[in-house]
């Protein structure tokens, strides 16, 4: 297989053009594995896994959590962990890879450690995401009486956990880089074997070292777009076995082999053992918040955080909406003291300036 796909779902965040619940080989039941995962899986990152949207981010700091890229998201954008609301504030792409590391105001308790080991071949993971249900079976005109796999379903929008094995890893830009992990979805895997579908970009796959569990990867590509013939824009699905289906190349519809052992499709996970160094440096550096505006409708307040207005750093100032009644305003900032001023833009705005202050009067 070397055709893949981005894993997202339109809707939420604004995506990148070009391209994934959870989907099991056991059961199409959508009840399954929707509730944090106990015995020998216990704390293997449903603790660490919050909603980001329609999709997912795992908490790695203590103001830092880690999705895909291709998923997008806003400054002012919520991460829901626990049922704790974490407000962004920033976020950091590295120079290559589809990863976006994501600062928030309000600290995380806890987070999931980076992966130590340095080989991930043939580790057992365990894999997040809020991708769709599975569909009908997929079966191949000259194969009548055996399922390739089933179509991706309706969305659903839970969280579900799956496992799979880390087969091996690859270079998706072809420059030698083995920056994927490969997760082949096997008809011969255990009760929880997975792989992915729309929604379930930006989840962790998770893997167990001798301290605990570690994120390893972040769900980004599966197999695909197949077909059942040369005609038509083809489908995706989770598909364990693509004997006699056609996979989408850039010059058409590459017929796969019909006979043979069976051709699992694969998922892949982005390679966090390869962007650790980036991360620590940007989790490890000194924290700098930006300064949240309050308003309030007398100088006496009482004074509430409107978190719909993100500052502008780079001009630090506040551009709002012209009140149409009378509102006060104030920073409130843990880091520094600043002195705040107002103008009125020609387009019917309000300018609110902040200037660093050397004293510690409030604000």
């Amino acid at each position: 297989m070397t055709r893949l796909l981005l894993v997202f779902a339109a809707g939420f965040f604004l995506a990148q053009p070009s391209p994934e619940a959870i989907i099991f080989y056991a059961t199409g039941d959508p009840e399954t594995n929707t509730s944090q995962p106990s015995g020998d899986l216990a704390d293997s990152g449903w603790q660490w896994t919050g909603l980001w949207g329609s999709f997912t981010g795992t908490a790695i700091a203590a103001h830092y959590f880690i999705t895909a890229g291709h998923v997008g998201g806003q400054v002012g954008g919520v991460l829901t962990l626990n049922g704790v609301a974490h407000r962004t504030t920033r976020v950091f792409h590295p120079p290559k890879g589809d990863l976006a590391l994501w600062q928030v105001r309000e600290a995380f308790t806890n987070w999931a450690p980076l992966i130590t080991q340095t080989s991930e071949e043939g580790l057992a993971a365990v894999s997040f995401g809020r991708g769709t249900q599975r569909g009908s079976a997929i079966i191949t005109t000259v194969r009548q009486t055996r399922t390739n796999g089933w179509f991706w379903g309706s969305s659903d929008g839970r969280l579900r956990w799956g496992q799979n094995t880390i087969d091996q890893v690859a270079s998706y830009t072809n420059d030698g880089t083995n920056d994927l992990l490969v997760l082949n979805f096997n008809s011969q895997g255990g009760a929880n074997e997975c792989t992915l579908s729309s929604g379930d970009s930006g989840g962790g796959i998770f893997v167990q070292s001798d301290s605990g569990w570690e994120l390893a990867g972040i769900n980004a590509l599966v197999d695909g777009p197949f077909n059942t013939s040369t005609n038509g824009s083809g489908f995706q699905g989770a598909v364990f076995d693509a004997r006699g289906l056609f996979l989408k190349t850039d010059t058409g519809w590459e017929a796969l082999p019909t006979f043979g052992p069976e051709n699992p499709a694969s998922f892949y996970g982005l390679r966090l053992s390869l962007f650790k160094n980036w991360i620590t440096g940007v989790t490890d550096s000194p924290l700098v918040l930006p300064p949240e505006l309050l308003r309030a409708s007398a100088p006496e307040g009482p004074y509430t955080v409107d978190s719909t207005i993100i500052p502008d750093t780079s001009q630090q100032n506040f551009v709002i909406s012209l009140p149409s009644l009378a509102s006060f305003f104030r920073i409130r900032d843990d880091q520094s003291t600043w002195t705040l001023s107002a103008s009125v833009a020609t387009n019917n705005t309000l300018v609110l300036h902040y200037y660093a202050t050397a004293n510690t009067a409030s604000r």
